[in-house]
Order: C-alpha cells, then structure tokens, then sequence
C-alpha cells in the first residue's frame, strides 16, 4: 500500500468536479459530494435530492484484484437515494478501512 497521501487528490475541487461527473448535472448539482481527506471523507457539498457523488478508490474493486492497491486508480460514482443510505455506508466504511491501513 502507498503512503496515504497518494490516495487523496491535492485539489478538492477537481474531486467535486470529477464526482459530479458520475451523473448527469440536472441530478449532480444537488448532490452531496464528500472527498476523501486523511481521516476519510468529509462533506465538501451538501446536497439536497438525496444523490451522493464520489470519486471510488482502488480499494473499492475486489480484494485479489491486483489493482486493488492501486493509488492512481479512480473514478466517479453516484448513488441514487437508496443507495446513498444503504450502499453508501458501507463504501464510507470500506474507504475508513482503506485510509487506516495507510497511516
């Protein structure tokens, strides 16, 4: 695993812009859009249709992957209201989890 600051994007707002770009801007601009921070993810946008938007880590694809370390590796997700309260809890565990092997 690389030192966590690998994993984080230095600029904050082209982790909003590349979370928003998960779902079309009629469903991103009112979205809650948290970026990852060395403690986990923190709420950058407070969002008010229920959608989250954010940027996956490596650390979400299977385990075996030989990705799964990969700290370049990442891309854009939205969660619709469902998911944001079932789905999404799960992936902010699974990122915490991710963050505490790196410190």
């Amino acid at each position: 695993m690389a030192p966590v600051e690998q994993y984080l994007m230095t600029d904050r707002n082209a982790e909003i812009t590349l979370a928003r770009s998960a779902a079309p801007e009629s469903i991103s601009h009112d979205a809650t859009v948290p970026v990852l921070g060395k403690r986990g993810y923190e709420t950058a946008a407070e969002g008010k249709n229920g959608f989250v938007g954010v940027v996956d880590r490596a650390w979400m694809s299977p385990f075996d992957s030989p990705t799964f370390w990969d700290p370049k590796l990442r891309g854009p997700v939205c969660f619709n209201p469902p998911a944001a309260r079932i789905r999404f809890a799960d992936h902010l565990h699974e990122d915490r989890d991710g963050i505490s092997r790196a410190n």
